[in-house]
């Protein structure tokens, strides 16, 4: 038997496009504070697509920039996997749960806490490539 045929969540591209656009946000605005916070400094992020594949890229002052991937896949019922890839770099999956049927018509809520941990494993695996001197500001 299928373990989703009970489900209400019916699974879309454009849902997991809407998973992405908010997690992405979410991450945007978590990644400039932790940046403020932990290394005195603006950066830029832009979003590169605006599909369940997304690709944001990093920008610190005096540095190239740096390039990752957030990618949205189903588990099964409200449970999503995000995965982060940092180019030439390390990867990890966070979970997205949905709380409620999606309604096409409301915008997802934006998950501050999603968003503050992968802005975390962002800033640290930069700090991993730069050292944490190379983010500071002059």
């Amino acid at each position: 038997m299928d373990s989703h045929a009970s489900s209400p969540f019916q699974d879309t591209k454009a849902l997991r496009n809407r998973i992405a656009d908010v997690v992405s946000r979410s991450f945007q605005d978590a990644f400039a504070d932790q940046c403020a916070d932990r290394h005195g400094q603006t950066v830029t992020v832009e979003r590169a697509a605006a599909e369940s594949l997304v690709r944001l890229q990093v920008q610190c002052p005096r540095h190239e920039p740096f390039s990752f991937r957030l990618a949205v896949q189903h588990v099964g019922g409200n449970v999503y996997d995000v995965h982060c890839t940092m180019d030439e770099g390390p990867t990890q999956t966070f979970v997205y749960c949905l709380s409620g049927e999606p309604d096409a018509e409301t915008p997802l809520a934006l998950v501050p806490r999603l968003g503050h941990e992968i802005a975390g494993f962002v800033i640290d695996a930069l700090e991993k490539s730069l050292g944490r001197r190379g983010l500071r500001p002059e």
